[in-house]
């Protein structure tokens, strides 16, 4: 008797480039500041957290890193992990929404998902392994 082998259904996926593009091409002051109200603090901005309830500001954009941080609830993140939390949204939605933003034409490159697993679960393996080498030499 023959067995067939499972095909894998394969799908599209964001290149990194066109990912780094968006990134680059995203002000995530102005990207924020155009969901919520932000006020500069030095070479920061300040706001009220848009995902946790607050009555004094702990949420940080810092312009020069493009990132932002919460230091209430510990979110945190590029332009990308914003508009995908803020709109719960998946990670290539966001992209998208942010290349229609920026007028940036994506790349996208087909992908296996059997194959992507395979690589998370190797570059999780990779990082335990890391740690492990970091805790053991620093014993």
């Amino acid at each position: 008797m023959a067995h067939s082998l499972p095909h894998s259904k394969i799908v599209a996926q964001i290149s990194k480039e066109s990912i780094e593009k968006v990134l680059e091409a995203t002000d995530i002051v102005d990207l924020i500041g155009s969901y919520i109200q932000v006020k500069k603090a030095g070479s920061q901005y300040k706001a009220l957290c848009p995902f946790h309830h607050e009555k004094s500001p702990s949420f940080t954009i810092t312009p020069s890193r493009q990132y932002f941080h919460c230091f209430g609830c510990g979110k945190g993140g590029s332009a990308i992990t914003f508009i995908r939390d803020y709109e719960n949204l998946p990670f290539v939605d966001a992209v998208k929404k942010l290349a229609t933003r920026a007028g940036i034409h994506l790349v996208e490159e087909a992908s296996d998902p059997k194959e992507d697993q395979s690589r998370r679960a190797r570059g999780r393996l990779l990082d335990v392994h890391r740690e492990a080498t970091a805790f053991s030499t620093s014993c």
